[in-house]
């Protein structure tokens, strides 16, 4: 052998060898990230992240926690999604799904061409075991190793499992925006519904979310989604799945999306309450990925009275001060100036209080409901009786004593008797009816947007208190289009409410503030605040524990209490052991009263009876009784405790109160009834 013959072998069997080393070396490669691929035998290795669901004591969800890890899942087996649903996934995205390996190689042959001849990416080829392969790792990174990964996920998938429980996986594991994971947790958020009750066009919606959640999502590109919905019809119409009539019908669908969940409308405060209880007693990891069903002690109904009755004090209170003014305005002269404002409020409304939106055949979005079996309305069907929504004024007519006012899609009359309370804000004048303005222009003027409520459908004169324009509104039937409006301002103050069902120990309501979106801060717990008189009932409780009666007589006459060592004030004396600070407490109507018995120095809730049947309990005792009551918050430990200067919760109060109402008894008030695993 030459010496040239020689060379050449020598160089093809180092290219042989080291072509065998990389083989073998991607072969360990390969190898090594099989084995670390994420376990897939069965159906039951695959335990996903699941969202846990909070129902009201009347079976109404009111919440949901899931990881930040994902979105909401809810785990469906394969028995319980309607056929239709499957085949229009199968449709859209993989119509060989039982006729291939994992991979249709023919479709990646022909997506190659395609994007070649068109010069970008337009076709895919991406099966439903490699979708699932792929969901099942959570970085997005798009790299060869990724690829590699889930490639081999799929074929480890179709070795191991049958094709229905990739499906399985497939259609619980699957994102389709909107933070829905899995196609039941998609139908409650696009449709407010279970797969049970989905449309034809609803599940075909559902379908064409894959292959791109953002792009092709309802909420976000409705248009974009409708054309997306259209193709997956056609495609369930050549594969065989349904037919042209029903594709047609499904086509023409009205589809009612929903925007969001709106579950903080509901008690947004308990909900949060409920979520600190539970990942302090099981961890955050039940409570967020182990799909747990809570069961509390809330009640819908008395929770929406609760938060009426707050909105509705809280709003009394606010107007109490006088008008703070408009929220801006308008130059009614600027061309589409009002139109414009109102339109967009209009979508506002619809996708933020309402939350849903119509999406009609031709890809457009409606913003009124319309059903031609019923009545017309003044109202915008997603506006009711009863809501505060923002407007903007017309006309200030002075002569009629009326303000016109136009809201989104209506328009209505506010009259001087519903705005009277609306004087400029003076901290030195006390609240009172003669303070109240006579003519419209002295709060309001053409161009201001305001806060109406809407108090009701039609305007009529009758409703009106005392307006001027009373005969001339009799006279003419115009108003009967008009909606009746009163003014409205969003309060500066805050208050709170707690409720409890003695018979159960439930607690039914709870209201921590006027806007849980901007104040996250729950007053029935977190907030300390002076009881005031509310204590008074505990001193006397005190009282008869050392052995008073409601017949003992109580002095009422006037004491004065001072306090050693401390710095002078105005409202000071000297004694021997040097400066003090003098306390004379006195009755709300400064007035003092002789002997008064017990039970009649509660009822009026005086004060210096009060401080007189401290004494004798002794401040110490008190507290003590109090703590027995399940009172924990630090207590002034001087005779003001007895006035109530102490800072309390609400809960406190409300618990120590429903002791009192529950005969003596221990009372223990409920929040969460029961927790449910997965398995139930």
């Amino acid at each position: 052998m030459g010496r040239k013959k020689k060379f050449i072998w020598t160089v093809l069997v180092i290219n042989i060898a080291v072509a065998a080393v990389v083989a073998l070396g991607a072969a360990g490669y390969v190898f090594y990230e099989y084995q670390n691929l994420p376990k897939l035998i069965t159906v039951a290795d695959y335990k996903p992240l699941l969202s846990s669901d909070i129902f009201s004591r009347d079976g109404e969800k009111i919440g949901e926690l899931y990881s930040k890890k994902e979105g909401v899942r809810y785990l469906t087996p394969l028995a319980q999604v309607p056929e239709t649903l499957i085949n229009a996934f199968l449709a859209a995205e993989d119509a060989t799904f039982y006729e291939h390996g994992g991979v249709n190689y023919s479709a990646i042959l022909r997506a190659i061409w395609v994007n070649v001849i068109s010069g970008q990416k337009r076709q895919g080829a991406s099966t439903i075991t490699l979708q699932t392969a792929r969901s099942l790792f959570l970085s997005p990174e798009k790299t060869f190793v990724r690829k590699l990964r889930e490639l081999l996920l799929a074929f480890k998938m179709e070795k191991n499992l049958t094709k229905k429980e990739i499906l399985y996986l497939y259609l619980n594991q699957i994102y389709l925006g909107q933070g829905a994971y899995g196609v039941a947790a998609a139908a409650e958020t696009y449709f407010r519904k279970t797969l049970d009750q989905l449309t034809l066009a609803e599940m075909a919606m559902m379908a064409a979310l894959p292959v791109s959640p953002g792009r092709m999502n309802p909420v976000l590109t409705p248009a974009r989604a409708k054309q997306r919905q259209l193709y997956v019809l056609s495609r369930m119409v050549d594969v065989g799945f349904v037919t042209e009539e029903e594709a047609t019908k499904a086509r023409s669908e009205t589809l009612v999306v929903q925007t969001n969940k709106n579950y903080k409308k509901t008690g947004p405060y308990f909900v949060e309450t409920v979520r600190q209880l539970l990942t302090k007693e099981l961890g955050e990891e039940a409570v967020y990925e182990q799909g747990l069903k809570i069961y509390t002690s809330l009640d819908t109904k008395a929770q929406a009275k609760a938060i009426e009755s707050v909105t509705k004090g809280l709003r009394e209170v606010d107007k109490r001060r006088g008008y703070r003014g408009p929220k801006k305005k308008i130059d009614l002269k600027a061309e589409n100036a009002v139109t414009d404002h109102l339109t967009e409020l209009a979508t506002s409304i619809i996708k933020t209080k309402r939350g849903e939106f119509e999406l009609l055949e031709d890809g457009t979005v409606s913003l009124s409901k319309v059903d031609k079996t019923k009545t017309k309305s003044v109202l915008p069907y997603y506006l009711a009786i009863g809501e505060v929504v923002e407007g903007v004024v017309t006309q200030v007519d002075d002569a009629s004593a009326v303000v016109y006012v136009d809201i989104p899609e209506g328009k209505g009359i506010l009259p001087i008797a519903d705005m009277a309370w609306a004087r400029k804000i003076n901290p030195d004048l006390h609240y009172g009816e003669h303070l109240h303005i006579k003519k419209p222009s002295s709060a309001l003027t053409a161009g201001d947007v305001i806060d109406v409520k809407i108090i009701a459908t039609k305007y009529t004169p009758s409703k009106a208190k005392k307006t001027s324009a009373k005969q001339l509104l009799k006279q003419d039937d115009s108003f009967a289009d008009f909606l009746h409006f009163s003014l409205e301002q969003e309060p500066e103050v805050q208050g709170a409410m707690l409720s409890f069902d003695l018979a159960t120990k439930d607690i039914v309501a709870m209201v921590g503030g006027l806007d849980y979106s901007r104040f996250k801060f729950n007053r029935t717990y977190q907030a300390q605040r002076q009881s005031g008189s509310s204590f008074k009932p505990i001193v006397y409780a005190a009282g008869l524990e050392k052995g008073l009666t409601v017949a003992t007589p109580i002095m009422g006459s006037p004491v004065v209490y001072g306090t050693t060592n401390v710095e002078p004030s105005a409202d000071t004396r000297a004694t021997e052991d040097g400066p003090s600070e003098v306390w004379k407490p006195e009755n709300f109507d400064g007035s003092f009263t002789g002997d008064i018995l017990m039970r009649n120095a509660l009822k009026r809730s005086l004060n210096m009876p009060t401080i007189r049947i401290l004494e004798k309990a002794t401040t110490t005792f008190t507290a003590e009784y109090a703590r027995r009551l399940g009172i924990v918050s630090p207590l002034n430990m001087d005779m003001s405790l007895a006035l109530g200067s102490s800072g309390i919760s609400m809960y406190e109060m409300t618990k120590a109160f429903a002791i009192f109402a529950n005969s003596g008894r221990r009372f223990v008030p409920v929040l969460v009834r029961e927790v449910k695993a997965q398995d139930g």
